[in-house]
Parts: C-alpha cells; sequence; structure tokens
C-alpha cells in the first residue's frame, strides 16, 4: 500500500457544548416571569434529551430536540443563557454533520448571543470561538480559523486558568490548524501543552489523553522523528483499547497510524 503525503489519522476535535458550561451559568441565569417556568422545564427535557442524541450520533433526532429547545429559549428573556447554549449546542451538532452552512449559521448568532449575555471576554463566548474556528478549519479557511482560535485560548486562560481542560481543547484544536498547514514546530508545543493538561485534569489513562498523544505522535511521524512517535502512539493504542469499546473508531485510527509509521520507518530509515 503506497504511503501518501499524510495518511495519519488524527483525532477528533474538541467541541464545547451546552453540558461543558451548564454549571457555569445556571447560577447567572436572570431572575425568571412567572410565566417562564414551564418553559425553562420543557427547555431542559427537550436540551438534555439533544446533547445525548448528538453524543450517541443520532444527528437527526438531536436537530428536532434542539430546535424545540431553541423555540422555548427564544421565548425567555433577551439576555437568558439558555438561548446561547442552545444555539451553539445546535451549531456543533450541524458542524459534526457536516451541515456546514447551518453550523456557520447558529455558530454566529450564539457568538452574538454570548457577547449579549456575558460580553466579549466571557467563557460561553470562547466556547463558541472555538467551534466556529474548528469549522473554518474544516473548511481550510484557515486565515478565518487562526484569530478565532487565538481569541478563544487567550479568553480561556484568562476567565478559566492556565491549566483548564478547556484550555487544553482549544490547544489541541489550535494545534491542529497549524499542522494541517504543515507548520509543525507552531504545532507541537500546542500538542505538549494539551497533553500536560489532560493528564493533570483527566488522569494518566483518559481518552483525552490518548488523543493528544495520538495527535502528537502523528506530528513526529510526519517529521520523520519515528523514535518519539512510537511511544507516543503506542501509549494511545493502549488507552484507547483500556478505556474505549473495542469496535471505537478512534482504537482503529491509532492502529493504523502505528502501522503508517513502521511503513514509513522502512522506507525511511
Amino acid at each position: 500500500m503506497r504511503i501518501g503525503t499524510d495518511p495519519l489519522s488524527r483525532s477528533r476535535w474538541l467541541p464545547v457544548v451546552g453540558i461543558g458550561v451548564l454549571h457555569v451559568f445556571v447560577a447567572c441565569a436572570p431572575v425568571s416571569p412567572a410565566t417562564e417556568p414551564d418553559l425553562s422545564k420543557h427547555w431542559n427535557t427537550s436540551w438534555r434529551a439533544g446533547v445525548a442524541a448528538y453524543q450517541e450520533g443520532r444527528y437527526r433526532e438531536g436537530e428536532q430536540l434542539y430546535l424545540a429547545a431553541l423555540k422555548d429559549a427564544e421565548q425567555l428573556e433577551p439576555r437568558d443563557w439558555r438561548l446561547a447554549v442552545t444555539l451553539n449546542d445546535l451549531g456543533t451538532l450541524y458542524l459534526d454533520w457536516e451541515k456546514y452552512d447551518k453550523a456557520e449559521q447558529r455558530l454566529e448568532q450564539a457568538w452574538k448571543a454570548w457577547e449579549t449575555f456575558g460580553g466579549p471576554v466571557y467563557a460561553g463566548t470562547a466556547t463558541t470561538l472555538n467551534n466556529l474556528g474548528e469549522l473554518y478549519r474544516r473548511q481550510k479557511r484557515y486565515a478565518e480559523a487562526e484569530p478565532l482560535l487565538s481569541r478563544a485560548l487567550v479568553i480561556r486562560v484568562r476567565v478559566l486558568g492556565p491549566n483548564h481542560f478547556e484550555v487544553g481543547a482549544t490547544c489541541n484544536n489550535l494545534g491542529q490548524l497549524y499542522d494541517n498547514q504543515g507548520q509543525y514546530f507552531v504545532a507541537e508545543p500546542l500538542y505538549e501543552r494539551a497533553l500536560a493538561i489532560f493528564e493533570k485534569t483527566q488522569g494518566p489513562a483518559n481518552r483525552w489523553v490518548a488523543l493528544a498523544l495520538n495527535n502528537l505522535g502523528a506530528l513526529y511521524v510526519m517529521q520523520h522523528q519515528f523514535a518519539k512517535a512510537e511511544p507516543l502512539l503506542r501509549r494511545a493504542l493502549a488507552i484507547r483499547e483500556q478505556v474505549l469499546p473495542p469496535d471505537h473508531p478512534d482504537i482503529e485510527a491509532s492502529r493504523h497510524n502505528l502501522w503508517v509509521l513502521q511503513e514509513k520507518r522502512r522506507i525511511f530509515e
């Protein structure tokens, strides 16, 4: 089998959907009017079911649930945080569903809603900037993606602290942006930072640690630094085999990357 220019499988990007930010905003929600409790309850039911459907890959069902939640959120107070959460999560679903036009529309609306609710330097604003930047990365709109991801990183460090999980998530996504453009020396410290944060916040044997190990190892393979790549890729595979179902695509991606490593080593060493 011929080895192409870059046949390696990078790990999945890291979105942050509403579950990741819900606890931040519950205490900040505005006082509800008397007619709001039923709407709030219905929103919560639809939104939680939408998150579950999205995470299980049931995108069509998740879309309908999020749209139901959005209808409720639009009837709440204009500055209610649930509108921004719902728009962000619906946009993220469309992003993974590869419905990019819809994703861009909803994420731009979420960005505006976050800035209305919390301002430009806000954890929720950074969440949507991260996801919109990833959309542009996937579309190879790199010049548009970079400032969004960079701004998301600055906000998250300022608001959440330098070692927060979501800082690591944006470091990974920004690393992938530079990796895609062949700027390996810029991507490398971002992947290393993501790995350190994931190990500190999630423990040494976690799927997010495996993600960072995989991406850093794949980067070293592209640089022909095979001795540095192999232990990272093997550790990523070991973690994935430990924590993921046996048929999970990330396990196959790790095995594929180790195969590519051996083929490249055979050719170039």
